[in-house]
């Protein structure tokens, strides 16, 4: 075969190859792909024959790197499948709304959300009942609510309930479970404690007896306005000394979000390499995250014993190799003792890593089941001493 003839095989080898790399989501295929195309223009275009041929060798090498890693790679960091929402419910179409002062919120109604897993497993399929201020409708409760004791629920996804109905929820359990209780649920997907305290700060109905904060480690990202989603939200910051303050709202431009970055981002997911370097390199430091963090929790303390609340935070531990400088699970749970009236340890097993699946979604999605919820409901209420709805009994 000529030089040309070479060049002619390797330029639909390599096309036919890209479109595969993109329907099977597959980053090897996209390497081969390139370095196919590299050939083609090394024996096409003689002025890029060297460039050509080297980027072809360069592809084609990392390409096998890439398979041989897949055999190496420990099995929690190269999954088979992955889940995606389905983009004819309504969370992927008309869930949320942007124009509020907490960022995300979403619009009120019945909204359906469904996801599945990229083989077409059903994850769930659900509704979430919102009310006209943007947050989750929870169910039952105490039939007088101005004489019941009222818990405020704060958090993200895990107090929302995602991935759950209505009735099962953490909110849920608690209000139907126990005597005389009113809830109300503030939590939302991605939130963290700035929004939680921006609640606490607004002019939203916090009345109540009880202030209860669901959170875990990683919400010290959002609190810093690192993750993209966090644009809009309330941004607190911490002075020289050491007291929080509101600065505005955390901004695009705060974290680099360009479309570039994004669809290299989604490209490089799929990469057995990239998947393994990144566990190898060492993160940045936490430090500065974490303070904040825990400053916005030890401030929303502050509000509510100065309305005469308890402020009960539910504390569930991340993975140890989520945490790197000198915070760890257990100092996180200590600083976070120092400042609440108590904190639970809502985990559920010793580590993360040691989660049983009866208490997530699925494989996929480890968000907390509904047994999940009402197995930290009767933590929650044990630790407040709360009477339960007693069981009636059967006469015949």
């Amino acid at each position: 075969m000529t030089n040309n003839n070479f060049g002619y095989a390797c330029l639909p080898a390599g096309a036919a190859m890209l479109a595969l790399s993109f329907l099977c989501r597959h980053f090897a295929a996209l390497l081969l792909a390139l370095a196919l195309l590299g050939f083609a223009a090394a024996f096409l275009v003689h002025r890029a024959r060297s460039a050509g041929l080297a980027a072809g060798a360069t592809f084609t090498a990392i390409a096998a790197a890439e398979f041989v890693m897949a055999f190496f790679l420990p099995a929690e960091l190269a999954p088979e499948r992955s889940a995606r929402f389905d983009a004819s419910s309504d969370y992927a179409k008309q869930y949320f709304t942007q124009a509020t002062d907490l960022g995300p919120l979403a619009n009120p109604g019945v909204h359906s959300s469904r996801k599945q897993a990229s083989d077409g497993e059903l994850i769930y399929d659900v509704q979430y009942s919102i009310g006209a201020d943007g947050f989750r409708i929870t169910p039952g409760g105490s039939a007088n609510p101005a004489k019941a004791t009222r818990i405020n629920f704060f958090g993200g996804s895990f107090t929302f309930g995602e991935g759950l109905h209505d009735d099962e929820t953490l909110p849920y359990f608690v209000a139907t479970g126990w005597q005389d209780i009113a809830v109300k649920n503030y939590g939302f997907h991605g939130y963290g404690p700035h929004q939680a305290l921006a609640i606490l700060q607004g002019e939203r109905d916090t009345q109540g007896e009880i202030n209860f904060f669901m959170t875990s480690p990683w919400h010290a990202q959002r609190a810093a306005c690192v993750p993209a989603y966090s644009s809009g939200s309330p941004r607190f910051v911490l002075t020289d000394d050491k007291r929080v303050v509101r600065d505005g709202v955390c901004q695009a431009e705060q974290v680099d979000i360009s479309p570039l970055k994004a669809a290299a981002g989604r490209v490089l997911a799929h990469s057995n390499l990239y998947r393994a370097l990144r566990v190898l390199t060492p993160k940045g430091s936490q430090e500065k995250e974490m303070d904040l963090y825990l400053a916005i929790v030890a401030e929303m303390a502050r509000l509510s014993r100065n309305r005469g609340q308890r402020f009960i935070v539910g504390y569930v531990k991340a993975d140890d190799n989520y945490l790197s400088g000198a915070y760890s699970n257990d100092t996180i749970y200590e600083a976070l003792a120092r400042v609440a009236d108590d904190v639970i340890d809502l985990t559920l097993a010793e580590s993360d890593a040691a989660l049983t699946e009866e208490y997530f979604i699925h494989e996929l999605d480890r968000h907390p089941s509904a047994l999940a919820n009402q197995k930290r409901a009767q933590l929650l209420s044990q630790r407040l001493e709360l009477a339960p709805i007693p069981v009636p009994v059967l006469t015949y």
